[in-house]
């Protein structure tokens, strides 16, 4: 059992490091409408977005997250990743039990092969180690999971699309840092038109600047126990007003 634990962690390793294919932008633009229904992670600055992706627009990428759904703006995201279609997991795993199998068999007669009917000088018989544990037969066995777990992650690679978006992290004071959290919207009366109703809840927002001026918050918010993250550009006013609330306290 612990070989096999072994095997197959061994053969996730290899087989995680090995298979991402890289696409540019522009590839994303032909590529975009044979992505919906998939499932993504999509980053914005180093922010990851679990999600899957219902519906690519031309300025917007719909996305759900559980029950709930959300819109992020093709300008705002640096990279989107998707895993193959089947699950790159299920099939790495696949791979390393078949070639478990395959190195079992040839390390059972490797093993077998050195063993003999070898006798101390008295003329007594001396016990062989069992075939699978003898050095030869474990490198076999071995090398059947891992080269397995390769072979079969192959056939599900990664796909990372990198978008440049231009989104960069910006801090409405050095006070608050990156992340506001729920005390600091709360104490500042900050970002109190993000909750669309009283459900509701705004748990933390982190602003970005775009190179054209705008601002882009993305946020987390919970509704009825569902959390998911949210975004939405805004002007510089926008921001500015909150800056304002600062001030007063």
């Amino acid at each position: 059992m612990k070989l096999k634990i072994i095997v197959l962690s061994c053969s996730l390793l290899i087989g995680c490091g090995a298979s991402s294919i890289q696409y540019t932008g522009a590839e994303w633009q032909s590529r975009k409408s044979s992505k919906e229904g998939r499932r993504a992670t999509i980053y914005v600055g180093s922010v990851d977005i679990d999600c899957v992706v219902d519906r690519v627009m031309e300025d917007r990428i719909l996305i759900s997250q559980g029950t709930l759904k959300s819109e992020i703006a093709h300008e705002v995201i640096s990279k989107i990743e998707f895993l193959g279609t089947d699950g790159k997991t299920m099939k790495i795993v696949a791979g390393a039990a078949a070639g478990l199998a395959v190195g079992g068999t040839v390390g059972y007669f490797v093993g077998k092969s050195f063993e003999g009917d070898k006798r101390t000088d008295e003329g007594k018989k001396i016990d062989q180690p069992i075939p699978f544990l003898h050095p030869v037969a474990i490198i076999a066995i071995v090398g059947g999971g891992v080269g397995g777990g390769m072979f079969g992650s192959s056939f599900s690679q990664r796909e990372d699309y990198t978008l440049n978006g231009s989104a960069v992290s910006y801090s409405l004071s050095p006070e608050l840092g990156s992340e506001i959290t729920p005390l600091e919207l709360k104490s500042y009366n900050l970002f109190e038109d993000l909750a669309l109703n009283s459900d509701e809840k705004i748990l933390q927002v982190q602003i970005f600047k775009l190179k054209n001026g705008k601002y882009f918050l993305l946020y987390d918010e919970s509704y009825w126990g569902v959390y998911r993250t949210g975004g939405k550009i805004v002007e510089e006013s926008y921001i500015v007003k909150q800056a304002s609330n600062l001030k007063k306290k």
